[in-house]
């Protein structure tokens, strides 16, 4: 099957545990360049505030990660980050990924047969822009179980050629600087493993929302035929599936003069 250009949701998530491993390459406790806007602090539910700093303000490790512009419309893109763990379904239905993300009262569970675990917080969401808090731990063969807190922000616009493109940050905080040591010791094993993790997250993430927004109806029946979607997702996936197939046939706007 042809790879695509995109993002996948359920992915993204999986950038903040890998940044966890990340970490214990860092040859210093803080970054260098924290980046976060303070006026975000009141966009975020108040009981978050001191988590979020913690993080933003501490970090272990502070990531940019490039994100390179895919062929998708924000209604499609947007409608996946409206709910990852429909995202996550769809992209293990379709042989994309293996992670799922699974709501709860509070938060979303992420697991991953890598050894990935932990809880996504959605903060706040704008128009073209979203913010994330998460609790997790990476516990991959070979090292030590890590544990840390994350905020993720992704920023995303419609270029001029009518693609998607994304900016993602990422503030990573460690619960013990005794990884900081760990790490010069260990920095050839974990640096395979980051690249060679950060690698199969660029893969996956070339397709999820590229083939959403060209198959979305396919995309549709091989959910449903997985019986991993619950009645009320596959409602509401068809609702935008015939929305976009009514949407496609409405004829163009006309211009004056035309």
């Amino acid at each position: 099957m042809k790879r695509t250009k995109g993002i996948n949701p359920a992915r993204l998530l999986q950038a903040l545990f890998t940044a966890l491993l990340a970490a214990c390459t860092a040859s210093s406790g803080l970054c260098r360049e924290p980046s976060f806007d303070p006026a975000d602090y009141d966009k975020i539910p108040p009981e978050y505030h001191d988590r979020v700093s913690t993080v933003v303000r501490f970090p272990t490790i502070y990531k940019k990660a490039p994100v390179p512009p895919f062929e998708s419309s924000i209604r499609a893109y947007e409608f996946l980050l409206a709910d990852l763990s429909l995202a996550s379904k769809l992209a293990r239905s379709a042989g994309i990924s293996k992670y799922v993300v699974e709501r709860q009262p509070e938060g979303l569970k992420v697991t991953d047969e890598a050894g990935i675990e932990g809880v996504l917080y959605p903060m706040y969401e704008e128009a073209g822009r979203r913010l994330y808090y998460a609790e997790g731990t990476c516990d991959a063969r070979g090292l030590p179980k890590l544990t840390g807190k994350g905020v993720m922000e992704i920023a995303f616009h419609l270029t001029d050629d009518g693609k998607v493109e994304n900016r993602v940050k990422i503030w990573v905080k460690l619960d013990s600087k005794v990884f900081g040591l760990l790490g010069k010791v260990l920095f050839p094993v974990v640096g395979r493993l980051v690249k060679g993790k950060t690698g199969a997250l660029g893969s996956a993430a070339q397709t999820l929302s590229e083939r959403f927004h060209s198959e979305t109806e396919a995309m549709y029946e091989t959910l449903e035929k997985s019986g991993l979607g619950t009645e009320e997702e596959l409602a509401r996936l068809k609702r935008f599936v015939e929305d976009s197939r009514a949407a496609s046939r409405s004829p163009a706007p006309q211009l004056p003069g035309d």
